[in-house]
């Protein structure tokens, strides 16, 4: 009767673990199935992000290459305009440097004829001539300078005008004007004294004072100019 009984015990035992078993198994399957899905969607999920970063990659090096090529435009440009305004100044410093030359000479001539007709006047061969300075005085009503503030007015417009036709103070304004305009400054009627605001100063490096440096002098020089020929 005892035997029985262990025996019973023993099979319901064998079955509870059976039953034990079979749970641990399908508890254990589920539990693996669950893991792999969780990998794909990871690995899905990854590749997803990889494609995405990829993208966002690819974008990057296109506007990093746009950018470069946005940057080097923009330097040629610079370098264009750089050469040119040197090349303007460069044209206004041997203009200013012509107008002091023509000035001296005007200076020298008038003086020496000036002299001729004192000593015929004092020789009694004719009257004396009206007295004139040549020293620049501010209030000389007979200055040698008035003649030459006559070479700097602009006579009544006309068309089809000959820069070579200009004197040397009328090309400099036309130099400062063409430099005012280049820089995009706003038009302006000047005056025929008035000048455009451009440097009133040129050193002897090239730098120009008023509106900052600029680069290395241009190689271009002034003998190829054709606003000077």
């Amino acid at each position: 009767m005892q035997l029985t009984q262990q025996k019973s015990q023993i099979q319901t035992l064998q079955k509870k673990v059976l039953s034990l078993e079979n749970a641990l198994t399908y508890m254990t399957t589920e539990f693996e199935a669950e893991v792999f899905k969780l990998q794909q969607k990871a690995i899905i999920e990854n590749q997803a992000g990889k494609v995405e970063i990829d993208k966002l990659q690819y974008l990057l090096e296109m506007k990093d290459k746009e950018m470069n090529r946005v940057k080097k435009l923009a330097k040629n440009i610079l370098d264009q305009r750089t050469e040119v305004e040197q090349f303007f100044l460069d044209a206004l410093n041997q203009v200013k440097q012509q107008i002091l030359i023509n000035r001296k000479h005007y200076k020298q001539i008038a003086q020496a004829a000036f002299n001729l007709k004192m000593s015929a006047a004092c020789a009694g061969r004719t009257e004396y001539p009206r007295i004139r300075t040549f020293d620049g005085k501010e209030h000389s009503t007979n200055s040698v300078n008035h003649d030459l503030m006559e070479a700097e007015k602009w006579p009544s417009t006309q068309k089809n005008v000959d820069i070579r036709d200009l004197t040397w103070e009328q090309k400099e304004k036309v130099l400062r004007l063409l430099f005012a305009k280049m820089n995009g400054l706003a038009a302006r009627k000047y005056r025929s004294s008035s000048k455009p605001p451009v440097p009133d100063y040129i050193s002897d490096s090239g730098e120009m004072k008023e509106t900052g440096c600029l680069r290395n002098r241009a190689e271009k020089q002034m003998a190829a100019s054709p606003f000077l020929m």
